[in-house]
């Protein structure tokens, strides 16, 4: 495996780079099994983690937070997504979680992809000033311990290809590794991207 992605090719590819975006937890089992319906689904998954070596294992969300903030940052993951996003001839859509999906946004305020989905990026508050040049679907958390979903939703609405879809969930239910994980609406949600995907953008 590469240090910092892994690519899987489907036979039947549409020539659609679908990026996953990693949380701080790194690559984990749970996007290697969603690449694969992915590829199965026509796509070209590509999994990109915001550390550019192999990460040890986390035993709990304040210790992969503090690694992440010890080695990198959104602004360092967004030039890597850059530079990846940058190397490839087909259209490009990311799929970003958490951090991945804050990169993810900074990332399409500045360099053109087809579309990006962005779940529970909560430091994309610091950045929602800045408008998307794509489509742009911000998959919201219930409630962030930091700040007020509402007025991060007020925000993100102001721009008009930018969609916001509140959830009844916690930041971080997609992954298995997460005390808010939720297996069922995880399930559903990849379901979900894959309709997405599938959908012309505008």
């Amino acid at each position: 495996m590469i240090a910092y992605n892994t690519l899987y090719q489907s036979k039947e590819s549409n020539h659609m780079i679908v990026i996953l975006a990693a949380d701080i937890f790194g690559i984990k089992d749970y996007l290697y099994q969603f690449a694969e319906e992915l590829s199965q689904a026509g796509f070209k998954p590509l999994i990109v983690s915001p550390y550019s070596i192999n990460t040890p294992p986390f035993y709990h969300e304040t210790e992969a937070y503090q690694h992440f903030c010890s080695v990198t940052s959104v602004e360092k993951y967004t030039a890597k997504l850059a530079d990846i996003v940058a190397s490839q001839t087909d259209n490009v859509i990311i799929v970003g979680f958490s951090v991945g999906a804050a990169a993810s946004y900074v990332l399409a305020t500045s360099t053109p992809v087809n579309k990006v989905i962005a779940f529970y990026g909560s430091q994309i508050r610091h950045y929602s000033h800045l408008a998307p040049l794509c489509e742009l679907l911000a998959i919201l958390p219930e409630s962030e311990q930091h700040f007020c979903i509402s007025s991060l939703h007020s925000s993100l609405t102001r721009h008009h290809n930018v969609t916001c879809m509140p959830t009844p969930y916690q930041h971080g239910f997609m992954n298995p590794h997460s005390s808010a994980y939720q297996v069922t609406a995880a399930h559903n949600w990849q379901s979900k991207v894959i309709t997405l995907l599938h959908t012309p953008t505008p």
